[in-house]
């Protein structure tokens, strides 16, 4: 560059020396001879200065480029290099943030597990355990009671889970890969014992609660119902017939053949029953003595009969009377404990007749006799059918109420049967599993009574707090239903006390003096 800046000097001062001068070239004796005018020398060396020019200034743009293009490659790589470095970062953040929110995700699924479930240590590889130890054949055949007692036998002291891994992947939807890893997850883990027993008996209590309230509710109204139909059917009768004699006749001719006493056996009054057959079928209960007019048959039956009249302290009594007590029931298939035990509910259908027959003596519906048809509507008749149906009104409520502890004491069996079905000898026997709802409500109480007994500090100390929440709101419902059946029968109470009232006040004196005032 310092040689182009001298060249180009010593051409411009050529050039205006040659510019200024007006003389010729002289010619000298040194070198060749000039035989070209000067001005044409001064014109070539102008054009080559300017084509030297021309060709500096475009090589030194062709560097100022190529320095530019080789600055801005650089300076691309460089940006590059610190747009990857951000960009991974950013990536790594991401998937920080990510497995941080699973993890919190886990830790709040963990807590809200702990929140909803009944046992404390209840997980989904002991509910599996559960499910597939339920399902073996070789107990299929037992009752869940039966079941927990061979549990605890023969798997408490062996039984163990597998828990897999509590923090497995979330995985996005259609993630195969993640999904395929949660799936191996599920085998790995740590082995940890547990009581599948205690798991078995919190549960079975749980499926009981509302089988148990369906159980009672069901027997319960079919009790009731087939109650009153059979009453019914009875009060119609007696309403239309207008013999009042006969009517009682009838009556105590079909208690007799159930109710005999010694007395009436040895006088030949109780159809086809011998003195050597009659305690048999007393201590059976077949034949219930004064059954029609026994109310320790109607609100306690007794599991043997003969209380009062057979010496049950003999000791050959006292063996007959416990074969009579085993077969006094009929046996069902299945396991047997747990069952509500028989001791309210009637035990046979011969039992129940004479709870009835001590409803009808008392109630006497059929002491006075109605009118014909024919004469009911007449204006003569006005007097005696407003009195005759005022009292078989009156009766009819004493009536309801007495059948209502007819009726909780109704058993499963008898109380699909109409009482008018059965023939007079024949007798039909309750089954050991058919409690009737009084039987079912006193086992509740005792069931209830056991849970919080010092036999069961270890089951209570147990419970997980949901479970004692899921207790204390049972109690509460069990609570309201036996405050509704109290309401119920304060209702019955008062009933009475009106009817009480209006037989009072219709008395027939005094209906005979407003009658002698008023004329």
């Amino acid at each position: 560059m310092k040689l182009n800046r001298i060249f180009v000097a010593c051409t411009l001062v050529a050039m205006s020396y040659g510019a200024h001068s007006n003389q010729p070239l002289v010619v000298t004796d040194f070198g060749p001879v000039v035989t070209q005018p000067l001005a044409e020398d001064v014109s070539r060396i102008t054009a080559a200065t300017a084509t030297t020019s021309t060709t500096i200034m475009n090589a030194t743009r062709n560097v100022i480029a190529a320095v530019h293009a080789s600055g801005s490659e650089a300076a691309k790589a460089t940006l590059s290099a610190a747009s990857k470095t951000s960009t991974d970062q950013l990536t790594a953040a991401q998937i920080q943030m990510k497995l941080e929110m699973d993890y919190q995700a886990q830790l709040e699924a963990l807590r809200q597990k702990d929140l909803t479930k009944l046992i404390s240590d209840e997980s989904d590889a002991s509910v599996k355990f559960i499910e597939s130890f339920l399902r073996r054949e070789d107990i299929k055949h037992l009752n869940i009671s039966e079941v927990i007692d061979y549990t605890k036998k023969e798997v408490d002291a062996k039984a163990a889970v597998v828990e897999p891994s509590a923090l497995a992947p979330s995985c996005n939807r259609g993630d195969t890969a993640c999904e395929a890893k949660k799936e191996e997850m599920k085998n790995v883990g740590f082995e940890r014992k547990f009581t599948p027993s205690s798991h078995l008996l919190t549960y079975a209590e749980m499926c009981a609660v509302g089988k148990k309230r369906q159980t009672k509710k069901a027997a319960e109204t079919a009790a009731q119902n087939r109650t009153h139909i059979d009453s019914a059917k009875k009060s119609q009768e007696t309403l239309n017939k207008t013999n009042s004699k006969e009517a009682q006749s009838v009556r105590l001719k079909e208690q007799i053949s159930s109710n005999c006493t010694p007395d009436a056996v040895e006088k030949g009054l109780c159809g086809t029953v011998t003195k050597g057959d009659y305690i048999e079928k007393v201590l059976k209960n077949e034949i219930i003595p004064n059954g029609g007019v026994s109310a320790s048959n109607l609100y306690a039956p007794a599991p043997v009969g003969g209380a009062g009249i057979l010496n049950l302290e003999d000791p050959q009594l006292q063996k007959m009377a416990k074969i009579v007590e085993f077969d006094s029931l009929e046996k069902t298939a299945g396991g047997k404990k747990d069952l509500p035990p028989i001791v309210q509910t009637y035990r046979n259908s011969a039992q129940l007749k004479a709870a009835e027959a001590f409803v009808e003596n008392i109630v006497n519906l059929d002491a006075i006799g109605n009118q014909p048809v024919s004469e009911r509507k007449k204006e003569t008749s006005v007097a005696f059918q407003s009195k005759f149906m005022s009292r078989a009104a009156q009766l009819d409520l004493a009536k309801s109420t007495l059948n209502q502890s007819v009726a909780e004491r109704r058993g499963q069996k008898l109380s699909g049967i109409p009482m008018s079905s059965i023939q007079q000898g024949e007798m039909i026997k309750e089954v050991e599993d058919g409690a009737g709802p009084l039987d079912l409500k006193w086992h509740q109480i005792q069931e209830d009574m056991n849970k919080v007994s010092p036999a069961n500090i270890d089951q209570l100390t147990a419970m997980s707090d949901n479970q004692i929440w899921l207790e204390m709101y049972t109690t509460l419902v069990k609570k309201n239903e036996a405050q509704f059946e109290r309401m119920i029968r304060l209702e019955r109470q008062s009933l009475l006390l009106a009817a009480l009232l209006a037989a009072e006040a219709n008395d027939p004196e005094n209906i005979e003096y407003l009658k002698r005032v008023g004329e």
